[in-house]
């Protein structure tokens, strides 16, 4: 998978995009402790419908994630 083109969320009420800007990844595996991460910044662009207004914003930085940690 691109880690490049995550899907967006899409409702009613909220629409957005999300553009990379930085991926940034670790993975750690000791003998009682595993880590594997994958957090990728960069800004989300759309709108959110409240009270029946939309309410638009632009490059707000921000970032998404997948982590998986054992111990």
């Amino acid at each position: 998978r691109d880690l490049h083109s995550f899907p967006t969320r899409r409702s009613s009420d909220l629409r957005f995009t999300f553009n990379p800007v930085l991926n940034r990844h670790a993975n750690m595996n000791l003998l009682f402790l595993k880590s594997k991460q994958n957090q990728v910044f960069g800004t989300f662009s759309g709108y959110v419908l409240l009270d029946d207004k939309r309410i638009y914003f632009e490059d707000v930085f921000g970032f998404a994630e997948k982590v998986e940690n054992r111990w």
